[in-house]
């Protein structure tokens, strides 16, 4: 199932990429890590985006967490990536990747920002979570993306919606 997800998601990546308004978030100076996001729809996600990250060694490290970028907002959910280059290019192909497999899988209404850290960013995210992707390795565990396929596969059959808001 994940497989097959990921293939058609890099078949999509190619088609969408042009039509795709996409931009790097810029690293916010007021930024607070305040929690690692956990649960089996988040597993799902970081095990797709793990297959991908595999293939791109400049990406060194990713986190899912929830962020506040200011003191007077609500919190959000980040992917927050360390990476090896700077590239603009480069960090638009993983943000168009990234966006294409949100959009994919949750409502219209939801948002992920996506962060490239600097070094002491990521000082400051691992302080709170701990990395599901590091420089070639899938850390997470697998096991919770095959209880949320099994889950979502039957949510689907329902026709009901596959994923809820965070809130």
């Amino acid at each position: 199932m994940v497989e097959r997800l990921l293939e058609r998601l890099r078949v999509d990546l190619g088609a969408r990429q042009d039509r795709s308004q996409s931009s790097i978030p810029s690293q916010p100076s007021r930024l607070r890590f305040l929690s690692e996001q956990k649960g089996e729809v988040e597993s799902f996600l970081e095990s797709i985006w793990s297959e991908f990250f595999l293939a791109r060694p400049d990406v060194a490290s990713a986190y899912l967490v929830s962020v506040r970028f200011d003191p007077d907002e609500p919190a959000a959910v980040a992917l927050c990536l360390r990476t090896t280059s700077s590239d603009r290019d480069s960090q638009n192909t993983l943000v168009a990747f990234i966006s294409n497999v949100f959009r994919d899988m949750f409502d219209p209404d939801e948002s992920l920002s996506v962060i490239f850290l600097s070094a002491d960013q990521e000082r400051q995210a691992q302080c709170v979570a701990q990395p599901f992707y590091a420089s070639g390795q899938q850390i997470s565990q697998r096991q919770h993306a095959t209880v949320f396929s099994q889950s979502s596969q039957a949510a689907q059959s329902e026709g009901q919606p596959l994923l809820s808001s965070h809130g």
